[in-house]
């Protein structure tokens, strides 16, 4: 017996699932764990390179450090997004990533400028 339909009334088919969402906070995931340290560093290394004496050496040793983390972090969402659809890598947590690791590195960059010369 063949099914009839009238009108609008369709049988129910499960709408597709997307889990984009899940899939970028998974991608997110490890750059996100060091965020917390990374800001505290760089907040410690703001205010010691304002300091009279301040050991201008290992401030830069430490931005170094700093800036070696964040370029291993980005190496790793950019690998991480190159195996994934499309979508994600324009995505609004990835893109704020993006903007936080480029925030962190221009206060490197400005903590450096402060010790060298």
């Amino acid at each position: 017996m063949a099914m009839t339909f009238s009108g609008d009334q369709r049988p129910h088919r499960p709408r597709a699932v997307s889990h984009v969402n899940r899939d970028v906070g998974l991608i997110i995931q490890d750059t996100l764990s060091h965020f917390d340290q990374w800001r505290d560093r760089v907040a410690m290394l703001q205010a010691s390179v304002e300091r009279r004496g301040a050991d201008r050496k290992a401030i830069r040793k430490e931005c170094t450090s700093i800036r070696a983390g964040i370029l291993q972090a980005r190496t790793n969402l950019i690998r991480s997004l190159a195996e994934s659809p499309a979508r994600m890598s324009g995505h609004g947590r990835v893109v704020d990533v993006e903007r936080a690791l480029d925030s962190l590195e221009e206060s490197l960059t400005q903590i450096e400028a402060k010790t060298s010369g």
